[in-house]
């Protein structure tokens, strides 16, 4: 992640590590403690039913939903919807006591 930073600032690309600019950086496991799934380490098998409890908008196609099924990797894909509702502005901000840090750390 940090190289793919570094590419967008040389391009010209403002780094807002708040979430508040072009750019968000997601952690899959942050996203999916933040949609109320508690254990956000759980085993792949326990983590996609959890995962589409709590969004039943989201539709996947059985390939898709295979995968998922299989892969920690892909599951945490699908989490990275936070970086979709960043930008059509469906998240919450982070919370001003948080934003000095995450101005640095990301």
């Amino acid at each position: 992640m940090a190289a793919l930073m570094v590419r967008l600032a040389e391009d010209g690309n403002p780094i807002n590590r708040t979430g508040a600019g072009r750019f968000v950086e997601v952690y899959p496991a942050a996203a999916l403690r933040g949609w109320a799934i508690a254990d956000a380490k759980k085993d792949t098998p326990e983590l996609l039913p959890a995962l589409l409890a709590c969004a039943p908008w989201l539709k996947m196609t059985e390939n898709s939903l295979a995968l998922c099924a299989a892969s920690r990797d892909a599951c945490d894909a699908v989490a990275a919807l936070t970086a979709r509702a960043a930008v059509v502005g469906a998240r919450e901000l982070l919370p001003e006591e948080h934003r000095r840090r995450a101005e640095v750390e990301g």
